[in-house]
């Protein structure tokens, strides 16, 4: 897809409480959809920010705008928002319900953001210096 990256990250270490493999599962999936909805020739960004005890973890890709009444449900188990192409796609629909249910099972938030063809995933995780 010849796929532009953009990382953004911090120089120093940032210490958070979670669980390793599932917050790699988190991100891994997050990516994977990044890639797959991007437009050949588009952007892939990867971020990373602190503001007050929250480390905030960003996932984002051009190509086609999430409608805004599917928002909503894209976090919803066996969602799929675009059915014609979901038929090509392998998938059931669960993994943006699993990203959810991980990243609420380490009581913290995911939110997600789609306009002008760029669509935005952002997930929290608290900082062990702030406890």
């Amino acid at each position: 897809k010849h796929i532009n990256v953009d990382i953004s990250f911090r120089q120093e270490q940032c210490l958070v409480w979670a669980d390793p493999d599932r917050i790699s599962q988190v991100v891994v999936n997050l990516i994977d959809n990044a890639v797959k909805f991007c437009t050949p020739g588009g952007q892939l960004g990867l971020s990373l920010r602190e503001s007050g005890s929250k480390v905030y973890v960003s996932v984002s890709n051009t190509g086609d705008t999430i409608p805004p009444e599917e928002l909503p449900l894209v976090f919803d188990r066996f969602h799929k928002i675009d059915k014609s192409r979901s038929l090509n796609r392998d998938g059931w629909g669960l993994g943006l319900y699993i990203v959810k249910t991980i990243i609420c099972s380490h009581g913290e938030d995911i939110s997600v953001t789609s306009r002008d063809g760029k669509t935005e995933f952002t997930f929290t995780l608290t900082e062990v210096n702030s406890l």
